[in-house]
C-alpha cells in the first residue's frame, strides 16, 4: 500500500472525494481518536495518541499535495484504453441510427454529435452564469463601500489635489495599517480582498487575520504575504508579529499571542480542535491540530 493510499484509508475517504469531504472526514476521525476520550491509565489512551499523530500526519501530507498540485493525489484521470480495448467496446456497443440532415443532403448527423453539441451548450451556459454568481457572492459577503470608514475613501478631487500639490497629499491617501480591535471594513480597505474566508478567519495566502465579534483579535504574518498590521503605535516588524508561547508562559501571554479561546476553563483552553493545558496559571502542555495551529515556540 503506497503512502497516499494509506493516508486515504486513515482519513476514511476514497479516490475522487473533494477537498471539503477530506476536511470534514478529518475532523470526524480526529475527534473519534482524541486522547482525552480515554482515561490516561488505560492502554487505549496511548493507542489514541499514536493514532492521532498518524491522522494529523496523513492530513498534512494530503494538504501539502493539494496546495502544490491543486487536486488530491488519487484524482488523476483514468488511463486511456488501448486500441484493442476501444475496438472491442465499439463492437459491443449498439450502433446508433444515423439521420439525414434535410438542410444539406450531403451531410449526416449522429446521436453522438448531438450529445456533444448539448454538452457544449451546457458548458457555455455555466460559463455565463458563473460570473453572475461570483458577483452576487461578493455583494452579500463582503462589506459594502458605503460601510467602509470615511477616512479610507479617496475622492477624485483629493487625487487631483495631491497630483497638483504633492506636498499636500491627505494623510488617508498614504499607506495605513490595521491593528487589534480594527473592524472587518478597516481590514478589507487596508489589506484588500482575502484569498479565503473560513468562519472568523481571513486568509491572505499563508498569512491570516483572526476576528472576534467583528474585531481583529490576532494575526499570523508570512514572509510571502506581509500583512499591513501594526502592534502599538508604530508599524510592526515581522519579528514583532511572529510571537510564540511555550511551556511556562502565562495565561496573559497566551491570550496576547494566540487570541481569545473558543472555550475557556480553569486548566484547559480550547482553540477549535487544538487545546492548551495549564497548571498554576502557566502552560504545561498542549495538543495541536493542523487545522488550528498553535503559535508554539518550536
Amino acid at each position: 500500500m503506497d503512502r497516499h493510499t494509506r493516508n486515504y484509508a486513515l482519513l476514511g475517504i476514497r479516490p475522487g472525494d473533494s477537498w471539503q469531504k477530506l476536511r470534514d472526514s478529518y475532523k470526524s476521525v480526529v475527534r473519534k481518536w482524541h486522547p482525552d476520550r480515554f482515561p490516561q491509565s488505560n492502554t487505549k489512551h496511548s493507542v489514541a495518541e499514536e493514532k492521532t499523530k498518524e491522522i494529523n500526519r496523513a492530513y498534512q501530507e494530503l494538504q501539502d499535495y493539494f496546495q502544490q498540485h491543486g487536486r488530491l493525489p488519487l484524482d488523476e484521470e483514468p488511463p486511456a484504453t488501448s486500441q484493442t480495448g476501444e475496438a472491442v467496446a465499439a463492437a459491443a456497443a449498439p450502433r446508433q441510427p444515423e439521420t439525414k440532415n434535410s438542410a444539406d443532403p450531403d451531410t449526416w448527423t449522429s446521436t453522438g454529435r448531438d450529445k456533444q453539441k448539448m454538452n457544449a451548450a451546457s458548458r457555455l451556459r455555466f460559463s455565463l452564469i458563473l460570473p453572475v454568481l461570483l458577483l452576487v457572492a461578493i455583494f452579500f459577503f463582503l462589506p459594502k463601500l458605503d460601510e467602509l470608514p470615511h477616512a479610507d475613501k479617496v475622492t477624485e478631487s483629493s487625487v487631483a489635489a495631491s497630483d497638483a500639490h504633492p506636498e499636500q497629499t491627505p494623510q488617508h491617501v498614504k499607506k495605513k495599517y490595521f491593528t487589534t480591535g480594527s473592524s472587518l471594513g478597516e481590514v478589507h480597505s487596508i489589506q484588500g480582498i482575502p484569498t479565503i474566508i473560513e468562519g472568523d478567519t481571513w486568509h491572505y495566502g499563508d498569512a491570516k487575520v483572526v476576528f472576534l465579534n467583528g474585531k481583529v483579535s490576532s494575526w499570523v504574518d508570512s514572509a510571502d504575504h506581509n500583512l499591513l498590521a501594526q502592534s502599538g503605535q508604530e508599524p510592526h516588524a515581522q519579528e514583532a508579529v511572529k510571537q510564540y508561547f511555550s511551556t511556562g508562559s502565562t495565561k496573559i501571554e497566551v491570550r496576547a499571542i494566540q487570541g481569545t479561546p473558543l472555550r475557556e476553563m480553569d486548566n484547559v483552553w480550547d482553540y477549535g480542535l487544538s487545546r492548551i493545558y495549564f497548571e498554576k496559571e502557566k502552560v504545561v502542555g498542549w495538543h495541536e491540530s493542523p487545522l488550528e495551529p498553535l503559535r508554539i515556540k518550536r
